[in-house]
């Protein structure tokens, strides 16, 4: 089977949307990014009606290698009060033998999850270290806790948010700053609508997709169970 996306940046994930929607329940003004603007504006709309909480919509593609600062100036120019809250949850699967992927998706996936995931951070921590205030959400996946074949870059990426999420943690804690190490997400719904060849298309409803562990995760991979 030749490779293909499990999911795509292009577009705010259901799981994705959650995050706003929750935020903007609680009170937050929010700066919602994502490329595809006709949607965005859809998701943005629904939560100025449903909450009356401000929503700032941003149009830009954060695979790209300026993505991070191009951001970060489109907030500044937008927002004078500091930024409370970053949560790093853009991203997108590509399953199938590596050696088949096509270079311009592998560098997509690269920058996305790991150049702009680590710039934005750079970019927006100072700010809260300064005023010993502020979190950091960084999305990653339960891919990211052991290799998985047929996924393989995916899993590394999101190894490498794990990562450096923890390390950041600790560094940050003392500046009264919080960095969440990952939000351990399963995969997200675009997974579940994917050929039953693949074996992560084999999965059951959302609510058992937030039991999954890395040994279930390692059946399905070596052609287990969809149990």
């Amino acid at each position: 089977m030749p490779p293909h996306d499990c999911g795509d940046h292009r577009s705010l994930a259901r799981n994705r949307e959650s995050y706003a929607r929750q935020l903007a329940a609680r009170g937050y003004a929010l700066h919602l990014v994502a490329r595809d603007a006709e949607r965005l504006a859809r998701v943005a709309g629904e939560i100025r009606a449903a909450h009356g909480v401000a929503v700032e919509e941003i149009v830009r593609d954060l695979a790209q290698t300026d993505g991070a600062e191009r951001l970060y100036a489109d907030v500044r120019r937008r927002r004078t009060e500091p930024v409370d809250l970053l949560v790093n949850n853009a991203g997108f699967g590509l399953y199938g033998e590596f050696v088949d992927m096509p270079m311009p998706r592998i560098q997509e996936m690269l920058v996305l999850h790991l150049v702009t995931v680590t710039k934005l951070v750079r970019l927006f921590l100072p700010e809260m270290r300064e005023r010993r205030k502020g979190a950091i959400i960084n999305v990653a996946s339960v891919a990211g806790l052991l290799p998985l074949p047929y996924l393989s870059l995916y899993a590394a990426t999101k190894a490498f948010m794990v990562s450096l999420g923890a390390g950041l943690a600790f560094e940050a804690r003392k500046y009264g700053v919080v960095i969440q190490p990952a939000v351990l997400a399963g995969p997200p719904p675009t997974f579940m609508r994917q050929p039953a060849s693949n074996p992560i298309g084999r999965q059951a409803t959302s609510k058992r997709r937030m039991r999954w562990c890395p040994s279930r995760l390692r059946r399905w991979i070596e052609g287990g169970t969809s149990s």
